[in-house]
């Protein structure tokens, strides 16, 4: 059981890394040159050493030290949104749900096992103690319950993102990507 439920959250956070993922590699970028020439390409890699473009089916490589500035593309809005999921920190919220409601079940199903043991020897007054405590403990679970839920609905809503890009050029290149909701 364990380990389906290791096998299940692992390929939950697989597909949230992957869905959220979005990079700027493959866009048309302009690089203007300090020698006054403009390369246009797609960008392949970028280092703060060297910028690797495809221009025409051919590798392209320019150290960073001979570009005076680089212009990124504004998304389009043709470009397929991200996705973001921002309160994730609430599946924890979720798995406190979980154990509270695992402590609560199984504390009340020992009580009614061991109410039934007091009836068998004649303790009617201990075994109704035993059964009001267990049924409180089943309220508190099915709490536990209802409690990682919302949690777990409110950290897996996700929410649409558009993205800038940025280029700096100072002592290194720096790209950086912005999310905007």
């Amino acid at each position: 059981m364990l380990g389906t439920m290791r096998a299940i959250w692992s390929i939950a956070l697989l597909l949230l890394t992957l869905g959220t993922a979005e990079l700027v590699l493959g866009e048309e970028v302009k690089l203007y040159l300090k020698d006054g020439s403009v390369v246009t390409g797609e960008l392949v890699e970028a280092t703060p050493l060297l910028v690797i473009l495809r221009i025409q089916g051919e590798i392209y490589t320019f150290e960073v030290r001979e570009i005076e500035h680089m212009v990124l593309p504004e998304p389009s809005q043709t470009r397929r949104p991200g996705w973001s999921f921002p309160r994730l920190g609430f599946l924890g919220g979720t798995l406190a749900g979980g154990v509270v409601a695992w402590w609560g079940f199984d504390s009340a199903s020992r009580k009614e096992r061991d109410a039934r043991l007091q009836e068998g020897y004649g303790l009617l007054e201990r075994a109704g103690e035993l059964r009001r405590e267990a049924r409180r403990e089943r309220k508190i679970a099915w709490m536990g319950v209802v409690g990682g839920v919302v949690c777990a609905v409110v950290a897996l809503v996700p929410e649409r993102t558009g993205t800038k890009v940025q280029a700096q050029l100072g002592d290194g290149l720096r790209i950086s990507m912005v999310c905007g909701f």
